[in-house]
């Protein structure tokens, strides 16, 4: 691999302004490719637990992705965070949807990763647990009966949660708190920086009440701050619409500003994530099982009833990522941004239901950092 092309100064106003994070160093100088998709692995991932089959699960299931900086030592600090936790396929019994949770108590959390252009990997550096407004740890669980229902490995019920987080997107304000995208209720959710829930807005309660008629396990998937407002995607249209809906939230007033409507390009399509590149543009995963692609899209000017305005910018399959989830996607620098892949928690899917015991798949956790056309940056 060669590094052999530097990207402009990352002044600390220009971070600010189109990542929104507080984390920046003036000096920073990005040395990559201008021409190579880096391709980053997580090797060693820690282990969380061990179900009650006595199988370990190690961390994963990345959802939405965040650039913080460059170290001293060249290298690349990236926010991204779990989902709901280690789970396997549905499946409909007694014309109600159950899903096995591998390890129930599962805490949603934050995760901190350095990532080595040189060596090609990538290591978890922190984590923090998510928490209620007490102080208590929060779990995955759904929470209620409009949701999926939970089980446990051998199908015996468990109990919904009313504060369970299904998170799939971040952002990171000035104040170093982090907005998130949620799936059941759908929720924006607000943490504080060392992730005690601040506030949470659902469908009635600052948020259109329609979007709560979201595919079963497609709500939020996307989530990017611009000034004061936050700016949320659904994963998939409602009722197999071809369409779906963005929402404005106005973090002051906390109430819907406006909401837009974003034209998928093919009808199984589904997001993966979002980010804000500044004038109301913002750069968007959208994939289905044979295409992956990232679109730039603009929301400023739009007539009423108009359709968001979107330009293919990035063919991702084209580019040889095969994953089968993209679902984070932040800039780095001025010139390219970075991708990162949910690997399910290493789970295949399927479960014996009379051991207890899962199949799992041979799938990294990767990040890739891909350089922008130069039309673009």
């Amino acid at each position: 691999m060669k590094i052999d092309k530097i990207i402009s100064a990352l002044l600390c106003c220009v971070l600010l302004q189109i990542v929104n994070s507080p984390f920046c160093e003036a000096s920073t100088q990005l040395k990559l490719s201008a021409d190579e998709v880096i391709k980053i692995t997580l090797k060693n991932p820690d282990i969380l637990d061990k179900t009650k089959a006595q199988q370990s699960i190690a961390i994963g299931g990345f959802s939405g992705l965040r650039f913080l900086r460059q170290t001293s030592k060249g290298k690349l600090l990236f926010l991204t965070h779990t989902d709901r936790g280690p789970n396997t396929e549905a499946y409909i019994r007694d014309r109600i949807v159950q899903r096995p949770f591998m390890l129930p108590n599962f805490t949603p959390r934050l995760i901190f990763l350095e990532a080595d252009i040189v060596t090609k990997t990538m290591r978890i550096k922190k984590q923090i647990q998510l928490k209620d407004a007490k102080g208590k740890l929060l779990t995955g669980l759904p929470r209620e009966r409009s949701n999926e229902h939970p089980v446990n490995l051998k199908g015996k019920a468990l109990a919904f949660d009313k504060l369970g987080m299904d998170l799939e997107g971040i952002a990171i304000a000035k104040d170093g708190s982090y907005w998130m995208a949620e799936e059941y209720g759908p929720s924006i959710v607000h943490f504080s920086s060392q992730g005690k829930l601040l506030n949470l807005f659902q469908p009635g309660e600052g948020l259109p009440a329609y979007i709560k008629q979201r595919k079963l396990n497609r709500g939020f998937e996307g989530i990017a701050l611009e000034n004061r407002k936050v700016f949320a995607i659904l994963q998939s249209g409602i009722k197999n619409s071809k369409t779906l809906p963005i929402v404005e939230f106005d973090i002051d007033k906390q109430v819907t500003t406006a909401q837009y409507s974003y034209p998928l390009d093919e009808q199984d399509g589904r997001i993966g994530d979002m980010v804000s590149v500044g004038s109301k543009r913002f750069l968007v995963i959208e994939q289905n099982k044979k295409n992956k692609k990232i679109f730039l899209i603009h929301l400023g000017n739009l007539l009423k009833d108009e359709l968001v305005h979107k330009q293919e910018l990035i063919n991702l399959t084209s580019l040889g990522l095969n994953a089968k989830k993209i679902e984070g996607i932040t800039l780095v620098g001025q010139k390219h941004i970075a991708v990162i892949t949910d690997n399910d928690f290493g789970l295949a899917g399927e479960l014996d239901q009379k051991t207890g015991r899962a199949t799992f798949k041979k799938e990294k956790s990767m990040l890739y950092i891909i350089p922008l056309p130069l039309k673009f940056s």
